[in-house]
């Protein structure tokens, strides 16, 4: 059984304190992660934890979230971490790409601080996964963070993806929820 969204908050609510004491920038969640953060879980299950570095030390910040990991007692090469007792995996990928540092949002969980990309750029992410990989769940991840979020969306920050194909599946998703 993978771990429950409480505890992989509060595992990246960790890894960011410990950033932080180190002064390092804080990890943001990425993915289909971000998707299960994003919603507490409601939506989608992620099997694993993807995290991104913001500042422009990208190996230094890498390198220091893989001894953090492994101290933590996690095994992995690469990018790709797990802990067999608890059953997380992290993915730890380069810097944060295709995503505003603008638009992160912050959630808290025990104190800790979460980053996660944004509402808006996770979806226009799970559409470039359903458009270009074929991944089919992820159009419908798309439509129901556009459902769920719908209120608080930056439609003109989404309709301002320069990607035409993503645009045009998103104008007629978005016309699909004003109905």
């Amino acid at each position: 059984m993978s771990a429950s969204i409480k505890e992989k908050m509060r595992l990246i609510g960790r890894l960011n304190d410990e950033l932080k004491k180190r002064g390092l920038a804080p990890v943001v969640v990425v993915g289909g992660s971000a998707v299960e953060f994003l919603t507490l879980g409601r939506l989608y299950k992620s099997e694993d934890i993807d995290i991104t570095v913001t500042s422009v030390r990208v190996e230094e910040e890498r390198e220091a979230i893989i001894e953090i990991l492994k101290s933590w007692g996690f095994e992995g090469l690469g990018r790709t971490y797990h802990h067999s007792e608890f059953n997380i995996t992290i993915d730890v990928l380069g810097s944060l790409e295709n995503a505003s540092k603008d638009k992160i949002t912050k959630l808290e969980y025990e104190g800790l601080e979460i980053l996660v990309v944004g509402v808006e750029d996770a979806i226009l992410d799970r559409m470039r996964s359903c458009i270009y990989w074929n991944w089919k769940e992820d159009c419908e991840l798309a439509r129901g963070l556009l459902l769920v979020f719908r209120e608080k969306l930056d439609v003109d920050y989404l309709l301002s993806t320069k990607d035409t194909e993503v645009k045009e599946v998103l104008m007629r998703l978005l016309e699909k929820i004003s109905d």
